[in-house]
């Protein structure tokens, strides 16, 4: 993943990180309920949509659309990509992290 470049923030960025970093786990949880995420992949996404997130926060038009709305597309988008490339790994590697993920609950 190319990540989003994000130079200075303007005041009126920060307000809008401030007022709805929610979102993203607000995201995940609703991609959890459908169970469209195994725990090996969290992380990985959170990733991908953190940096929609900031791609949304700078690119925000409010003229256009509510942000909450133009966030969710754009994190959508960047689901969609993680979910992918999580698709395209090799199957041991899931394994793998099964494997760690049970040896962490018996510790």
């Amino acid at each position: 993943m190319r990540p989003f470049k994000v130079e200075s923030l303007t005041q009126e960025e920060q307000k809008l990180i401030e007022e709805n970093y929610g979102l993203i786990k607000h995201f995940l949880y609703q991609k959890n309920q459908k169970h469209l995420i195994p725990k090996d992949m969290y992380d990985m996404c959170y990733d991908y949509l953190i940096d929609g997130f900031l791609k949304a926060v700078k690119t925000y038009d409010a003229s256009r659309a509510k942000f909450s709305t133009w966030a969710y597309k754009i994190m959508t988008s960047k689901f969609a990509q993680c979910h992918s490339k999580y698709a395209r790994q090799p199957k041991i590697t899931h394994l793998a992290n099964a494997i760690t993920e049970i040896g962490r609950a018996h510790v």
